[in-house]
């Protein structure tokens, strides 16, 4: 299906614009490695309940849009189908338990 004014070419180059972003985009880390976080801070991808600062920011009574987007980008890969986030270095480690 075509609309009326792209022709084939358009619509390969479309499709590959957007498979080169989603792949560019979607980096999945290691426990342990290192990654950039949002603001550009260097960190550890590590699991969430260790990084104090963002469970701070998820655990707060209502979260902006900003807050919403720094905890999403923040995502760095999975263990265990658990959550590992990319935690700005000078602020890992939070005392909740394991669950």
């Amino acid at each position: 299906m075509m609309f009326r004014g792209v022709n084939r070419s358009q619509w390969s180059l479309a499709l590959i614009s957007i498979v080169w972003w989603t792949v560019s985009s979607v980096v999945a880390l290691e426990l342990g490695e290192s990654c950039v976080n949002p603001v550009g801070e260097p960190g550890k991808c590590i699991l969430f309940r260790e990084c104090k600062p963002i469970v701070d920011i998820y655990n707060k009574p209502i979260n902006t849009h900003e807050d919403t987007e720094f905890l999403m980008q923040s995502r760095c890969g999975l263990l265990q189908r658990k959550t590992l986030v990319c935690c700005a270095a000078s602020s890992q480690r939070s005392s909740l338990p394991e669950l």
